[in-house]
This record gives C-alpha cells, sequence and structure tokens, in this order.
C-alpha cells in the first residue's frame, strides 16, 4: 500500500537535444543552461525531487550529472537533487561515489545515487557503504 503522508513527486532529464523553433537542433550548452533553469523552476514550484541522468549519445547533454546537479544546487533552496541513472560500466565505482558524497556534503543538498544496469535497465539504488568496504 502507498503511504500517501510521504508520497513525492519528482522530474527527471537526460538533457534531450531539442529542436529550436527554426528547426535546428539545440547545442548541448544551450540544453545543460535549460535543465539549469528547469531545476529552478522545479524549486520554485515546490517539486520534491528533481533528477538529471548521466547519456552518452550525441542526441542527450548530460555525460557528467554530478557537475550539472552541482550547476543547479546553486540556484535552488529546498528541491531534492538526485541523479536518475550513473553508468558505472563506464566509471570507476569508488569515484562515482566519490563525487557525489563530495556533493552531498554540500549543506544544502541532498543526492541520493542512481544505477543503471545496462542501457534499457531499470533505476536501482546504490548502498554507499557497499564501495566504502572497498577504499
Amino acid at each position: 500500500m502507498v503511504d500517501i503522508e510521504h508520497l513525492q513527486f519528482g522530474l527527471e532529464t537526460f538533457g534531450d537535444i531539442v529542436a529550436n523553433e527554426d528547426g535546428s537542433l539545440q547545442t548541448a550548452a544551450a540544453s545543460i543552461r535549460q535543465i539549469v533553469r528547469e531545476g529552478k523552476l522545479a524549486d520554485d514550484l515546490g517539486i520534491d525531487v528533481f533528477g538529471v541522468g548521466e547519456h552518452h549519445r550525441p542526441d542527450y547533454s548530460v555525460s557528467s550529472p554530478e557537475t550539472v546537479l552541482a550547476a543547479i544546487s546553486a540556484v535552488t533552496k529546498q528541491v531534492k537533487l538526485a541523479t536518475a541513472v550513473t553508468v558505472l560500466s563506464s566509471d570507476d565505482p569508488v569515484r562515482v561515489y566519490e563525487r557525489f558524497a563530495t556533493l552531498d556534503a554540500l549543506p544544502w543538498m541532498h543526492c541520493p545515487m542512481g544505477e543503471h544496469k545496462s542501457c534499457w535497465a531499470g533505476v536501482h539504488l546504490l548502498n554507499p557503504s557497499r564501495y566504502l568496504a572497498m577504499i
């Protein structure tokens, strides 16, 4: 049964590269700046969680969600920021943990990590203590 007293509403993005009004494709830089504006808007509207996912394809702008989340954290006050996907198969899990732990250390942030097991698998929460044992 869903506990509606603790239900949260969230949004997520991978930074889809979209078309401008003239039909040309937006640049990755413009897409990332738009994501920061969307994170600010989510905060202003009282959205509970705003997630940014990692993707390594030319039609997505975010390959480093922790960098984008840090930029969003500079312009938000209360929205919980999170990774929508972290691709561990292309990174060192310990370094991923360290980068997100650094973000989480900021007094205004809470940044839980997400794991994506393959390009089509679902998102799974990571247990950071699993990786601390490796250090």
